[in-house]
């Protein structure tokens, strides 16, 4: 991590471009998606009303349908089905064309209760989808009863408990999009800061590698150079070695000269040879 933090320090510019460039696609992902609007409605349904018993004044006391609400949790998720279905979706898409809409039973309450939310990309178009729903519930609920040939005075009702007004503005898909559109710039950012670090490095590498080979081609040169002077040295050395045996002869010569028993000091070779013409009679001349 310390690595990636120091590539896009050291190598800002880049960075500071990518960021512009990852709030400029941001910007852009956000006025592509535009965001949805929502409407929900709450619907309960009602069991059949059970007539009571007259009382002793012989009134006929009224029925409270919501002390029979017990046991419709099969029959609202059975509604939901038929709901969701794509032939009453394809009914409703008829009649409000700019939206969409989903059924579930409401698990937050032990009630039978059928929960519809229309969404649509305007506030008009999520009214007409939620109310063109709403009156389907109860016709769907009818046409289930009567496929069963249930009689009815027997029909389980329904009613609409609580239904939008004005559709909400929902921003989800908006900020999926600006979430997603960072994560890639950001990402493709580090990404490229990396590779042209990498190129940088590798280049920086081998113009190094490239003048260090030039410098230690020079010096080859210089020493073939000094081994071409070295051979003339050689042979400098020979022609003093030649001339050393010149001296060596000379030395041989006054060796050979000694014999008459005394040692001449004159320079030997033949250049003196008067000198050594002189040790002939056996004197040394000082």
């Amino acid at each position: 991590m310390q690595d990636v933090i120091g590539t896009l320090l050291r190598r800002w510019y880049l960075t500071l471009a990518g960021i512009i460039g990852t709030i400029l696609l941001c910007f852009v992902a956000a006025n592509t998606v535009s965001p949805t609007y929502q409407a929900s409605a709450a619907v309960v349904l009602f069991p059949p009303l059970v007539e009571a018993q007259p009382d002793a004044g012989g009134q006929q006391p009224v029925s409270n349908p919501y002390l029979q609400l017990a046991g419709l949790e099969q029959a609202v998720d059975v509604l939901s089905r038929t709901m969701n279905s794509q032939k009453v979706a394809g009914e409703v898409a008829n009649e409000a064309p700019d939206g969409s809409y989903v059924t579930a039973r409401d698990v937050a309450t032990t009630g039978p209760i059928l929960n519809i939310t229309a969404t649509s990309d305007t506030p008009v178009g999520a009214l007409a989808t939620l109310s063109a729903a709403e009156t389907r519930v109860q016709s769907v609920l009818v046409n289930l009863q009567e496929n069963e040939r249930i009689e009815p005075r027997y029909y389980i009702t329904s009613s609409i408990l609580t239904s939008d007004a004005t559709a909400v503005r929902v921003g989800k898909q908006q900020l999926r999009a600006v979430i997603f559109a960072a994560g890639v710039g950001l990402v493709g950012t580090a990404g490229v800061v990396a590779i042209v670090d990498a190129v940088l490095a590798a280049r920086r590498s081998r113009r190094k590698t490239l003048a260090g080979s030039e410098s230690d081609d020079g010096g080859f040169e210089s020493a073939d150079v000094l081994s071409e002077s070295d051979d003339d040295g050689y042979e400098s050395a020979d022609v003093l070695s030649e001339s050393d045996d010149d001296g060596y002869e000379s030395a041989d010569v006054l060796s050979e000269s000694d014999d008459d028993g005394y040692e001449s000091e004159a320079s030997p070779g033949e250049d003196h040879g008067g000198l050594m013409s002189s040790n002939d009679s056996g004197v040394s001349k000082q």
